[in-house]
Protein backbone atom coordinates (compact mmCIF):
# COMPACT_ATOMS: atom_id res chain seq x y z
CA UNK A 1 0.00 0.00 0.00
CA UNK A 2 1.20 3.04 -1.00
CA UNK A 3 1.44 5.86 2.05
CA UNK A 4 0.48 9.28 1.73
CA UNK A 5 2.82 11.67 3.61
CA UNK A 6 1.56 14.84 5.07
CA UNK A 7 4.08 17.57 6.63
CA UNK A 8 3.26 18.57 10.11
CA UNK A 9 6.53 20.84 10.36
CA UNK A 10 7.49 22.23 6.71
CA UNK A 11 11.26 22.86 5.80
CA UNK A 12 11.00 26.84 6.18
CA UNK A 13 12.99 28.63 3.46
CA UNK A 14 14.98 31.65 3.05
CA UNK A 15 15.45 32.84 -0.30
CA UNK A 16 14.15 29.34 -1.75
CA UNK A 17 17.18 27.89 0.32
CA UNK A 18 16.48 25.54 3.39
CA UNK A 19 16.87 27.12 6.70
CA UNK A 20 16.01 23.99 8.77
CA UNK A 21 15.33 20.30 8.53
CA UNK A 22 11.98 19.07 9.07
CA UNK A 23 11.96 17.64 12.38
CA UNK A 24 8.24 15.39 12.37
CA UNK A 25 6.12 13.85 9.64
CA UNK A 26 3.50 12.04 9.38
CA UNK A 27 2.63 8.65 7.51
CA UNK A 28 -1.39 7.80 7.54
CA UNK A 29 -2.20 4.28 6.83
CA UNK A 30 1.07 2.28 6.49
CA UNK A 31 1.45 -1.37 6.76
CA UNK A 32 2.38 -2.17 10.28
CA UNK A 33 4.38 -5.18 9.28
CA UNK A 34 6.87 -2.42 7.73
CA UNK A 35 8.09 -0.67 10.38
CA UNK A 36 10.83 -2.49 12.34
CA UNK A 37 10.02 -3.16 16.22
CA UNK A 38 12.84 -2.69 18.46
CA UNK A 39 13.71 -3.49 22.12
CA UNK A 40 11.15 -2.00 24.68
CA UNK A 41 11.68 -1.06 27.90
CA UNK A 42 8.21 -2.93 28.50
CA UNK A 43 7.01 -6.02 26.62
CA UNK A 44 4.66 -5.68 24.28
CA UNK A 45 1.91 -8.59 26.14
CA UNK A 46 -1.23 -8.58 24.21
CA UNK A 47 -4.46 -9.50 25.45
CA UNK A 48 -7.59 -10.16 22.86
CA UNK A 49 -9.40 -6.85 23.94
CA UNK A 50 -6.65 -5.02 22.69
CA UNK A 51 -6.67 -6.98 19.10
CA UNK A 52 -10.72 -6.84 18.65
CA UNK A 53 -10.34 -2.97 19.34
CA UNK A 54 -8.29 -2.52 16.70
CA UNK A 55 -9.60 -4.71 14.12
CA UNK A 56 -12.74 -2.84 14.88
CA UNK A 57 -12.41 0.65 14.87
CA UNK A 58 -8.34 0.79 14.04
CA UNK A 59 -5.70 2.26 15.39
CA UNK A 60 -6.53 5.63 16.54
CA UNK A 61 -3.37 7.02 18.38
CA UNK A 62 -0.75 6.78 15.90
CA UNK A 63 3.00 5.25 16.44
CA UNK A 64 5.74 6.82 17.05
CA UNK A 65 8.71 6.39 15.18
CA UNK A 66 12.62 7.32 13.29
CA UNK A 67 14.85 6.50 11.15
CA UNK A 68 16.60 3.42 11.28
CA UNK A 69 18.97 1.48 9.09
CA UNK A 70 16.91 1.59 5.63
CA UNK A 71 13.50 1.45 7.17
CA UNK A 72 11.71 3.26 10.05
CA UNK A 73 11.84 1.79 14.21
CA UNK A 74 9.08 2.28 16.10
CA UNK A 75 9.90 4.84 19.13
CA UNK A 76 6.47 4.66 21.39
CA UNK A 77 4.20 2.05 20.26
CA UNK A 78 5.45 -1.13 20.17
CA UNK A 79 2.47 -3.02 21.67
CA UNK A 80 -0.11 -1.42 19.15
CA UNK A 81 2.08 -2.05 15.91
CA UNK A 82 1.95 -5.70 16.82
CA UNK A 83 -1.71 -5.36 17.70
CA UNK A 84 -2.29 -3.97 14.35
CA UNK A 85 -0.63 -6.75 12.82
CA UNK A 86 -2.78 -9.28 14.54
CA UNK A 87 -5.79 -7.27 13.86
CA UNK A 88 -4.66 -7.04 10.06
CA UNK A 89 -5.12 -2.93 10.28
CA UNK A 90 -2.79 -0.06 8.84
CA UNK A 91 -1.37 2.39 11.60
CA UNK A 92 -0.69 5.87 11.27
CA UNK A 93 3.07 6.73 12.00
CA UNK A 94 4.82 10.13 13.19
CA UNK A 95 8.00 10.09 12.31
CA UNK A 96 10.64 11.77 14.78
CA UNK A 97 13.89 12.82 13.24
CA UNK A 98 14.99 14.05 16.16
CA UNK A 99 15.14 10.58 18.30
CA UNK A 100 17.11 8.69 16.24
CA UNK A 101 19.45 7.81 18.64
CA UNK A 102 19.16 4.64 21.04
CA UNK A 103 19.45 6.72 24.31
CA UNK A 104 16.92 9.15 23.25
CA UNK A 105 14.52 6.29 22.22
CA UNK A 106 14.70 4.91 25.50
CA UNK A 107 14.45 7.40 27.28
CA UNK A 108 11.23 8.72 25.01
CA UNK A 109 9.82 5.19 25.58
CA UNK A 110 10.56 5.96 29.67
CA UNK A 111 8.95 9.31 29.76
CA UNK A 112 5.52 7.70 27.80
CA UNK A 113 5.59 4.82 30.31
CA UNK A 114 6.91 5.84 33.78
CA UNK A 115 4.68 8.55 34.29
CA UNK A 116 1.81 6.75 33.33
CA UNK A 117 2.39 4.83 36.17
CA UNK A 118 2.34 1.35 33.91
CA UNK A 119 5.60 0.01 33.96
CA UNK A 120 6.79 -2.14 36.95
CA UNK A 121 10.34 -1.37 39.26
CA UNK A 122 11.78 -4.49 37.58
CA UNK A 123 11.12 -2.66 33.92
CA UNK A 124 12.00 0.78 35.14
CA UNK A 125 14.83 -0.99 36.89
CA UNK A 126 16.33 -2.48 33.54
CA UNK A 127 15.88 0.65 30.99
CA UNK A 128 17.81 2.35 33.14
CA UNK A 129 20.28 -0.28 33.35
CA UNK A 130 20.50 0.07 29.21
CA UNK A 131 21.13 3.64 29.24
CA UNK A 132 23.98 3.37 31.95
CA UNK A 133 25.47 0.19 30.68
CA UNK A 134 24.84 -0.29 26.86
CA UNK A 135 24.94 3.66 26.18
CA UNK A 136 27.36 5.19 29.29
CA UNK A 137 24.61 7.72 30.58
CA UNK A 138 25.62 8.85 34.31
CA UNK A 139 22.85 8.03 37.12
CA UNK A 140 22.86 12.14 37.08
CA UNK A 141 22.46 12.18 33.22
CA UNK A 142 19.40 9.65 33.67
CA UNK A 143 17.44 11.50 36.10
CA UNK A 144 17.58 14.65 34.43
CA UNK A 145 16.34 13.06 31.32
CA UNK A 146 13.43 11.05 32.56
CA UNK A 147 12.46 13.61 35.35
CA UNK A 148 13.81 11.54 38.40
CA UNK A 149 15.53 12.12 41.35
CA UNK A 150 19.22 10.74 41.67
CA UNK A 151 18.89 8.60 44.29
CA UNK A 152 15.95 6.93 42.64
CA UNK A 153 17.76 6.16 40.16
CA UNK A 154 20.61 4.50 41.73
CA UNK A 155 18.06 2.54 43.73
CA UNK A 156 16.21 1.28 40.44
CA UNK A 157 19.58 0.45 39.01
CA UNK A 158 20.88 -1.77 42.08
CA UNK A 159 16.96 -3.02 41.79
CA UNK A 160 17.89 -4.67 38.00
CA UNK A 161 21.04 -6.79 39.69
CA UNK A 162 19.19 -8.76 42.01
CA UNK A 163 17.69 -11.99 41.78
CA UNK A 164 14.66 -12.46 39.76
CA UNK A 165 12.70 -13.47 42.87
CA UNK A 166 13.37 -10.31 44.46
CA UNK A 167 12.50 -8.06 41.42
CA UNK A 168 8.77 -9.82 41.11
CA UNK A 169 8.54 -9.84 45.14
CA UNK A 170 8.27 -5.26 44.64
CA UNK A 171 6.51 -5.58 41.64
CA UNK A 172 3.96 -7.71 42.94
CA UNK A 173 4.19 -5.41 46.45
CA UNK A 174 5.17 -8.11 48.58
CA UNK A 175 8.13 -6.08 49.44
CA UNK A 176 8.97 -2.70 49.05
CA UNK A 177 12.01 -1.12 46.79
CA UNK A 178 13.62 -0.04 50.20
CA UNK A 179 13.64 -3.24 51.81
CA UNK A 180 14.63 -5.13 48.69
CA UNK A 181 18.29 -2.56 48.60
CA UNK A 182 18.55 -3.29 52.60
CA UNK A 183 18.41 -7.47 51.07
CA UNK A 184 20.35 -6.46 48.37
CA UNK A 185 23.00 -5.21 50.01
CA UNK A 186 24.04 -8.59 51.65
CA UNK A 187 24.52 -10.14 48.28
CA UNK A 188 28.07 -10.41 49.31
CA UNK A 189 27.78 -13.33 52.02
CA UNK A 190 25.67 -15.84 50.52
CA UNK A 191 24.83 -17.40 53.61
CA UNK A 192 22.89 -14.13 54.98
CA UNK A 193 21.68 -13.52 51.46
CA UNK A 194 19.59 -16.96 51.69
CA UNK A 195 18.71 -16.31 55.07
CA UNK A 196 17.05 -13.17 54.42
CA UNK A 197 15.35 -14.74 50.86
CA UNK A 198 14.12 -17.17 52.84
CA UNK A 199 12.65 -15.07 55.16
CA UNK A 200 11.03 -13.00 52.49
CA UNK A 201 9.23 -15.84 51.87
CA UNK A 202 7.36 -15.93 54.79
CA UNK A 203 6.36 -12.42 55.04
CA UNK A 204 7.53 -8.80 55.98
CA UNK A 205 7.30 -8.66 59.49
CA UNK A 206 9.80 -12.26 59.57
CA UNK A 207 12.33 -10.18 56.64
CA UNK A 208 12.49 -6.85 58.73
CA UNK A 209 13.19 -9.32 62.04
CA UNK A 210 15.82 -10.81 60.04
CA UNK A 211 17.56 -8.13 58.28
CA UNK A 212 18.08 -5.91 61.59
CA UNK A 213 19.51 -9.39 63.09
CA UNK A 214 21.52 -9.25 59.89
CA UNK A 215 22.75 -5.81 60.32
CA UNK A 216 23.48 -6.26 63.64
CA UNK A 217 25.78 -9.05 63.18
CA UNK A 218 27.46 -7.34 60.41
CA UNK A 219 28.28 -3.98 61.93
CA UNK A 220 29.57 -6.57 64.69
CA UNK A 221 32.12 -8.15 62.24
CA UNK A 222 32.78 -5.23 61.28
CA UNK A 223 34.15 -4.38 64.61
CA UNK A 224 35.94 -7.53 64.97
CA UNK A 225 37.61 -6.98 61.55
CA UNK A 226 38.82 -3.25 62.40
CA UNK A 227 39.79 -4.56 65.71
CA UNK A 228 41.78 -7.36 64.67
CA UNK A 229 42.89 -5.25 61.85
CA UNK A 230 44.84 -2.78 64.72
CA UNK A 231 45.86 -5.44 66.87
CA UNK A 232 48.24 -6.87 63.55
CA UNK A 233 49.03 -3.33 63.01
CA UNK A 234 50.80 -3.09 66.38
CA UNK A 235 52.63 -6.29 65.71
CA UNK A 236 50.23 -8.54 68.13
CA UNK A 237 49.27 -11.80 67.26
CA UNK A 238 45.94 -12.29 67.08
CA UNK A 239 44.75 -16.23 67.91
CA UNK A 240 41.20 -17.88 68.57
CA UNK A 241 40.09 -17.84 71.99
CA UNK A 242 41.78 -20.91 73.56
CA UNK A 243 39.53 -23.49 75.15
CA UNK A 244 39.61 -23.46 78.96
CA UNK A 245 40.61 -19.16 78.87
CA UNK A 246 37.99 -18.63 81.46
CA UNK A 247 38.73 -21.44 83.52
CA UNK A 248 42.21 -21.62 83.73
CA UNK A 249 42.50 -25.07 82.71
CA UNK A 250 44.06 -24.81 79.33
CA UNK A 251 48.03 -23.60 78.82
CA UNK A 252 47.04 -20.21 77.91
CA UNK A 253 46.35 -17.56 80.83
CA UNK A 254 45.80 -13.62 81.29
CA UNK A 255 48.15 -11.49 81.83
CA UNK A 256 46.59 -10.60 85.21
CA UNK A 257 47.38 -14.19 85.78
CA UNK A 258 51.26 -14.00 85.63
CA UNK A 259 54.01 -12.23 86.96
CA UNK A 260 57.70 -12.19 85.74
CA UNK A 261 60.74 -13.24 88.04
CA UNK A 262 61.00 -10.36 90.61
CA UNK A 263 57.02 -10.59 91.08
CA UNK A 264 56.01 -7.43 88.76
CA UNK A 265 53.12 -7.74 87.15
CA UNK A 266 52.79 -7.67 83.05
CA UNK A 267 50.53 -5.10 81.13
CA UNK A 268 50.22 -5.67 77.40
CA UNK A 269 52.56 -3.12 76.72
CA UNK A 270 55.44 -4.64 78.82
CA UNK A 271 54.74 -8.11 78.08
CA UNK A 272 55.14 -7.65 74.24
CA UNK A 273 58.02 -8.83 73.98
CA UNK A 274 57.92 -12.11 75.35
CA UNK A 275 57.11 -14.88 72.61
CA UNK A 276 54.33 -16.30 73.78
CA UNK A 277 52.24 -12.38 73.81
CA UNK A 278 49.35 -12.97 72.04
CA UNK A 279 45.25 -11.36 71.82
CA UNK A 280 41.90 -12.81 71.59
CA UNK A 281 39.00 -11.13 70.56
CA UNK A 282 36.14 -11.24 73.42
CA UNK A 283 32.85 -11.48 71.91
CA UNK A 284 29.43 -11.22 73.47
CA UNK A 285 26.09 -10.82 72.22
CA UNK A 286 25.35 -8.54 75.38
CA UNK A 287 28.55 -6.24 75.10
CA UNK A 288 30.83 -4.64 72.96
CA UNK A 289 34.43 -6.61 71.31
CA UNK A 290 37.43 -6.55 73.06
CA UNK A 291 40.78 -7.47 73.16
CA UNK A 292 41.78 -9.77 75.89
CA UNK A 293 45.43 -10.07 75.99
CA UNK A 294 47.35 -13.78 77.06
CA UNK A 295 50.48 -15.11 77.32
CA UNK A 296 50.16 -18.46 75.39
CA UNK A 297 52.97 -20.83 77.31
CA UNK A 298 53.51 -18.65 80.95
CA UNK A 299 55.84 -21.95 82.11
CA UNK A 300 57.79 -21.88 78.73
CA UNK A 301 58.64 -18.33 79.22
CA UNK A 302 59.80 -18.44 83.06
CA UNK A 303 56.48 -16.65 84.37
CA UNK A 304 55.05 -17.58 87.66
CA UNK A 305 51.13 -18.37 87.34
CA UNK A 306 49.64 -16.45 90.68
CA UNK A 307 46.02 -18.23 90.47
CA UNK A 308 44.72 -21.80 90.03
CA UNK A 309 46.15 -23.38 86.94
CA UNK A 310 46.08 -27.02 86.31
CA UNK A 311 48.17 -27.20 82.82
CA UNK A 312 51.15 -29.48 83.15
CA UNK A 313 53.98 -29.76 80.15
CA UNK A 314 54.50 -33.10 78.36
CA UNK A 315 57.30 -33.36 80.61
CA UNK A 316 55.26 -32.86 83.15
CA UNK A 317 52.24 -35.29 82.02
CA UNK A 318 55.23 -38.14 81.54
CA UNK A 319 56.19 -37.55 85.20
CA UNK A 320 52.76 -37.72 86.90
CA UNK A 321 52.23 -41.05 84.72
CA UNK A 322 54.71 -42.49 85.89
CA UNK A 323 54.04 -41.55 89.04
CA UNK A 324 50.77 -42.61 88.85
CA UNK A 325 52.08 -46.16 87.64
CA UNK A 326 54.35 -46.97 90.21
CA UNK A 327 51.44 -45.88 92.54
CA UNK A 328 49.52 -48.61 91.28
CA UNK A 329 52.01 -51.03 91.40
CA UNK A 330 52.63 -49.82 94.98
CA UNK A 331 48.80 -50.52 95.63
CA UNK A 332 48.20 -53.56 94.04
CA UNK A 333 51.61 -55.53 96.00
CA UNK A 334 50.18 -53.92 99.37
CA UNK A 335 46.58 -55.14 98.11
CA UNK A 336 48.13 -58.85 97.31
CA UNK A 337 49.94 -58.59 100.75
CA UNK A 338 47.41 -57.34 102.57
CA UNK A 339 44.58 -60.46 100.76
CA UNK A 340 47.56 -62.51 102.01
CA UNK A 341 47.47 -61.20 105.62
CA UNK A 342 44.08 -61.61 105.81
CA UNK A 343 44.22 -65.02 105.40
CA UNK A 344 46.73 -65.54 107.89
CA UNK A 345 44.65 -63.30 110.18
CA UNK A 346 41.59 -65.69 109.30
CA UNK A 347 43.34 -68.45 110.47
CA UNK A 348 44.21 -67.13 113.27
CA UNK A 349 41.12 -66.10 114.67
CA UNK A 350 39.52 -69.22 113.71
CA UNK A 351 42.40 -70.85 116.16
CA UNK A 352 41.27 -68.99 119.06
CA UNK A 353 37.55 -69.20 118.65
CA UNK A 354 38.37 -73.31 118.54
CA UNK A 355 40.74 -72.89 121.41
CA UNK A 356 39.79 -74.75 124.56
CA UNK A 357 40.98 -70.97 126.57
CA UNK A 358 40.43 -68.01 125.40
CA UNK A 359 43.07 -65.70 126.47
CA UNK A 360 42.12 -62.99 129.30
CA UNK A 361 40.23 -60.19 128.00
CA UNK A 362 39.36 -61.47 124.37
CA UNK A 363 35.74 -62.00 125.51
CA UNK A 364 35.16 -58.90 127.12
CA UNK A 365 36.55 -56.99 124.25
CA UNK A 366 34.51 -59.05 121.50
CA UNK A 367 30.95 -58.28 124.12
CA UNK A 368 32.08 -54.91 123.92
CA UNK A 369 32.52 -54.62 120.16
CA UNK A 370 28.97 -56.66 119.56
CA UNK A 371 27.45 -54.18 122.20
CA UNK A 372 28.72 -50.88 120.49
CA UNK A 373 28.85 -51.40 116.87
CA UNK A 374 26.53 -54.18 116.88
CA UNK A 375 26.35 -57.51 114.72
CA UNK A 376 25.96 -56.42 110.61
CA UNK A 377 23.36 -59.26 109.69
CA UNK A 378 24.90 -59.62 105.96
CA UNK A 379 25.10 -62.54 104.42
CA UNK A 380 29.25 -62.41 104.33
CA UNK A 381 29.12 -61.21 107.85
CA UNK A 382 27.35 -64.58 108.98
CA UNK A 383 29.52 -66.34 106.68
CA UNK A 384 32.62 -64.99 108.20
CA UNK A 385 31.40 -65.65 111.86
CA UNK A 386 30.64 -69.21 110.79
CA UNK A 387 34.05 -69.71 109.00
CA UNK A 388 36.03 -68.80 112.35
CA UNK A 389 33.65 -71.09 114.20
CA UNK A 390 34.64 -73.97 111.73
CA UNK A 391 31.96 -74.92 109.78
CA UNK A 392 34.49 -75.04 106.66
CA UNK A 393 31.09 -75.24 104.15
CA UNK A 394 27.81 -73.65 104.90
CA UNK A 395 24.61 -74.81 103.73
CA UNK A 396 22.13 -72.80 102.00
CA UNK A 397 20.51 -71.53 105.75
CA UNK A 398 23.23 -69.92 107.73
CA UNK A 399 20.57 -69.86 110.76
CA UNK A 400 20.41 -74.11 110.79
CA UNK A 401 24.05 -73.96 110.65
CA UNK A 402 24.83 -71.92 113.08
CA UNK A 403 22.13 -73.44 115.60
CA UNK A 404 23.91 -77.05 114.50
CA UNK A 405 27.45 -75.47 115.49
CA UNK A 406 26.54 -73.89 118.89
CA UNK A 407 24.44 -76.57 119.48
CA UNK A 408 27.13 -79.29 119.83
CA UNK A 409 29.47 -76.79 121.95
CA UNK A 410 29.57 -77.22 125.84
CA UNK A 411 28.20 -74.46 127.39
CA UNK A 412 31.38 -73.39 128.58
CA UNK A 413 32.89 -73.12 125.33
CA UNK A 414 29.74 -71.05 123.58
CA UNK A 415 31.55 -67.59 124.67
CA UNK A 416 33.61 -68.42 121.67
CA UNK A 417 30.53 -67.60 119.71
CA UNK A 418 30.86 -63.58 120.87
CA UNK A 419 34.27 -63.75 119.82
CA UNK A 420 33.57 -65.22 116.10
CA UNK A 421 30.88 -62.82 115.61
CA UNK A 422 32.80 -59.40 117.20
CA UNK A 423 35.85 -60.78 114.63
CA UNK A 424 33.59 -60.78 111.35
CA UNK A 425 32.31 -57.61 112.59
CA UNK A 426 35.95 -56.39 112.81
CA UNK A 427 37.24 -57.90 108.95
CA UNK A 428 34.44 -55.83 107.58
CA UNK A 429 35.90 -52.69 109.25
CA UNK A 430 39.62 -53.61 108.59
CA UNK A 431 37.87 -53.45 104.64
CA UNK A 432 36.33 -50.18 104.89
CA UNK A 433 39.33 -48.31 106.08
CA UNK A 434 41.11 -48.77 102.51
CA UNK A 435 38.05 -46.89 101.30
CA UNK A 436 38.03 -43.03 101.07
CA UNK A 437 35.33 -43.10 103.47
CA UNK A 438 36.62 -45.44 106.06
CA UNK A 439 38.71 -42.98 108.17
CA UNK A 440 35.58 -43.29 110.72
CA UNK A 441 36.74 -46.94 111.92
CA UNK A 442 40.13 -46.21 111.97
CA UNK A 443 40.19 -46.36 115.95
CA UNK A 444 38.20 -49.24 115.77
CA UNK A 445 40.66 -51.29 113.79
CA UNK A 446 43.78 -49.67 115.49
CA UNK A 447 42.26 -50.94 118.62
CA UNK A 448 41.23 -54.33 117.27
CA UNK A 449 44.95 -54.79 116.26
CA UNK A 450 46.04 -53.97 119.54
CA UNK A 451 43.36 -56.78 121.20
CA UNK A 452 44.48 -59.18 118.79
CA UNK A 453 48.28 -58.91 120.08
CA UNK A 454 47.65 -58.67 123.34
CA UNK A 455 45.18 -62.06 122.05
CA UNK A 456 48.89 -63.64 121.55
CA UNK A 457 48.24 -63.01 117.72
CA UNK A 458 51.36 -62.02 116.21
CA UNK A 459 50.98 -59.41 113.01
CA UNK A 460 52.18 -60.31 109.72
CA UNK A 461 55.00 -57.38 108.21
CA UNK A 462 51.96 -56.30 105.78
CA UNK A 463 49.58 -55.98 108.84
CA UNK A 464 52.38 -54.08 111.16
CA UNK A 465 52.66 -51.72 108.17
CA UNK A 466 49.15 -51.11 107.60
CA UNK A 467 48.38 -50.57 111.77
CA UNK A 468 51.26 -48.28 111.64
CA UNK A 469 49.69 -46.19 109.06
CA UNK A 470 46.78 -45.94 110.72
CA UNK A 471 48.11 -44.53 114.00
CA UNK A 472 50.01 -41.66 111.65
CA UNK A 473 46.99 -40.66 109.82
CA UNK A 474 45.28 -40.67 113.66
CA UNK A 475 47.42 -38.40 115.10
CA UNK A 476 47.47 -36.38 112.12
CA UNK A 477 44.03 -35.72 111.89
CA UNK A 478 43.58 -35.44 116.10
CA UNK A 479 46.72 -32.48 115.37
CA UNK A 480 44.23 -31.06 112.50
CA UNK A 481 41.21 -31.26 115.05
CA UNK A 482 42.89 -29.39 118.29
CA UNK A 483 44.53 -27.18 115.57
CA UNK A 484 40.78 -26.49 114.58
CA UNK A 485 39.87 -26.06 117.69
CA UNK A 486 42.43 -23.68 119.02
CA UNK A 487 41.30 -21.20 115.96
CA UNK A 488 37.58 -21.57 117.68
CA UNK A 489 38.29 -20.57 120.58
CA UNK A 490 40.82 -17.57 119.31
CA UNK A 491 37.86 -16.72 117.95
CA UNK A 492 35.27 -16.52 120.61
CA UNK A 493 37.93 -14.84 122.99
CA UNK A 494 38.46 -12.06 120.53
CA UNK A 495 34.74 -11.60 120.81
CA UNK A 496 33.31 -9.04 123.19
CA UNK A 497 32.02 -9.90 126.83
CA UNK A 498 29.06 -8.74 126.25
CA UNK A 499 28.63 -11.36 123.21
CA UNK A 500 30.20 -13.82 124.91
CA UNK A 501 27.39 -13.64 127.92
CA UNK A 502 24.81 -13.88 125.26
CA UNK A 503 26.04 -17.02 123.52
CA UNK A 504 26.22 -18.51 127.13
CA UNK A 505 22.42 -17.40 127.90
CA UNK A 506 21.19 -18.34 124.73
CA UNK A 507 22.63 -22.32 125.16
CA UNK A 508 19.57 -24.69 125.76
CA UNK A 509 19.10 -26.59 128.97
CA UNK A 510 19.50 -30.47 128.39
CA UNK A 511 15.85 -31.71 128.08
CA UNK A 512 16.99 -35.73 128.74
CA UNK A 513 17.81 -37.65 131.69
CA UNK A 514 20.53 -39.51 132.70
CA UNK A 515 19.45 -42.86 130.47
CA UNK A 516 19.68 -40.43 127.12
CA UNK A 517 22.81 -39.29 128.32
CA UNK A 518 24.12 -43.02 128.91
CA UNK A 519 22.71 -43.77 125.38
CA UNK A 520 24.54 -40.47 123.69
CA UNK A 521 27.67 -42.09 125.37
CA UNK A 522 27.26 -45.69 123.99
CA UNK A 523 26.96 -44.28 120.41
CA UNK A 524 30.03 -45.45 118.36
CA UNK A 525 28.83 -46.00 115.09
CA UNK A 526 28.56 -43.12 113.57
CA UNK A 527 30.87 -41.48 115.66
CA UNK A 528 33.73 -44.10 114.72
CA UNK A 529 35.03 -44.00 118.44
CA UNK A 530 34.76 -47.27 120.91
CA UNK A 531 33.63 -46.02 124.35
CA UNK A 532 34.83 -48.84 126.55
CA UNK A 533 32.76 -50.66 129.09
CA UNK A 534 35.13 -49.21 132.22
CA UNK A 535 33.95 -46.18 131.01
CA UNK A 536 30.00 -47.02 131.11
CA UNK A 537 30.39 -49.72 134.23
CA UNK A 538 33.23 -48.35 136.43
CA UNK A 539 32.91 -51.36 139.21
CA UNK A 540 34.29 -53.52 136.10
CA UNK A 541 37.81 -53.89 137.31
CA UNK A 542 39.38 -56.01 134.80
CA UNK A 543 41.49 -54.43 131.98
CA UNK A 544 39.67 -55.26 127.92
CA UNK A 545 42.53 -56.36 126.36
CA UNK A 546 45.11 -59.11 129.08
Amino acid sequence: MTATIAEINPVETDGGQESSPVSKRLILDMDPNELIRTSNVRPADLDAELVESIRENGLVQPVVATPYEDGLAVILGNRRTVAAIEAERTVDVIVRYDLGADALRIVAQLIENIHRRNMTESQIAAAYAQLAMDLGMSESEIAKKVGKKREAVRASLKLHQMPQTTKDAVDSGQMDLETALALGSFESDPKAYKRLSEAAAQGKSKLDYRLKEEEKKRERDIQLAEMKAKLLKDGVQVVPKPVGLSYSSGKEVHLHQIEGPDGEKFTPETHAECPGHAACIENYAYSDPKPLFICRDPKRYGHTVTSYYTYKTPEEEAADAARNEEAKRQQEERRQALAIARELRMEGVQKLCQSKKLPKGLLLASLEVLFVLGFERTDRTRSKALDFLGVAKPGEDQAEDFKIKVGRMAEARQPLVAVAMAAAVMEEKIDLVGQAWGSAHRPNVIWWFEVLESAGYTLCDPEAELLDTLREQEERAKAEEAEANAEEEEEWDDEGDDDQDAEASAEPEPTGGEDEEAADETEGDESGEVVSLEELYPEIDEPIAA
